[in-house]
């Protein structure tokens, strides 16, 4: 469990760039701001679901690192470092993703 949420911020990230490509595949053109806006789409359970993750995935990393620690002091064997480490680099890929912005993606679905 501890591991499925150090991995949360990649598999958002992944849902993030699957709902672009449908966008991109529905409209036959990479969606810009305001065009369409993302609501418009009709496909409000996916478009609340990468909300609500955008929204939780700090306090879902910091449950990984929280469950890491717990499993270490249950375990000496639990594997506290990959887990510790894989929640760094997914979530250092997600906030490196959002900030860098390629295509203007993040700024169309919040928009």
């Amino acid at each position: 469990m501890a591991l499925f949420f150090a991995a949360f911020p990649l598999l958002l990230l992944f849902a993030f760039s699957a709902y672009v490509v449908q966008a991109r595949l529905y409209l036959g053109h990479w969606p810009y701001y305001n065009h369409p806006d993302p609501k418009q789409l009709g496909w409000w359970i996916q478009h609340n679901q990468l909300q609500i993750g955008f929204i939780a995935f700090p306090a879902v990393t910091l449950a990984a690192v929280v469950l890491a620690v717990v499993g270490r002091a249950r375990s000496r064997e639990f594997p506290i470092w990959t887990i510790i480490a894989t929640a760094a680099v997914a979530s250092a890929a997600l906030l490196a993703f959002a900030r860098i912005d390629p295509g203007g993606f993040v700024d169309w679905f919040w928009d």
